[in-house]
């Protein structure tokens, strides 16, 4: 039951994050401000590291609920459900470089730690199926 109402409420705000994005990616600039910025590799503490996994994770999750929406009602709907643009995927992509570049230098006590190249790998995943189908 909790994660049909996670997958419905990421189908919700993808929705919205799309909707808003109909003109000049307005809503990514509001929401997700530190897409537009990426991440620097130097001087890259546990801090930062602990935020680009939270900015992994949580783009993960609206590319899924855009996947889920997309398989749920189609392509050929009146509003395809893109909630991420293309032109960021060269700052996802820096992101993800944080990651795998931080995994080894940071300290291995923290499960955040453990689980970043699985957050990482399943961004991976979960961005080809939008670059194939859009």
């Amino acid at each position: 039951m909790g994660g049909l109402i996670k997958a419905g409420i990421s189908q919700y705000i993808a929705l919205e994050i799309t909707r808003g994005n109909s003109r000049d990616n307005r809503a990514i600039a509001k929401y997700l401000p530190w897409l537009n910025n990426p991440p620097t590799t130097v001087q890259q503490g546990p801090k930062e590291f602990i935020d680009c996994v939270s900015h992994i994770r949580l783009l993960s999750w609206l590319l899924l609920g855009g996947l889920t929406h997309t398989c749920l009602v189609g392509t050929s709907a009146s509003m395809v459900c893109q909630p991420i643009p293309p032109e960021a995927s060269c700052h996802i992509a820096d992101h993800i470089q944080v990651i795998l570049a931080g995994f080894a230098e940071q300290s291995k006590a923290s499960v955040l730690h453990m689980s970043s190249l699985f957050h990482a790998f399943i961004l991976c995943q979960v961005q080809c199926p939008f670059v194939v189908l859009f």
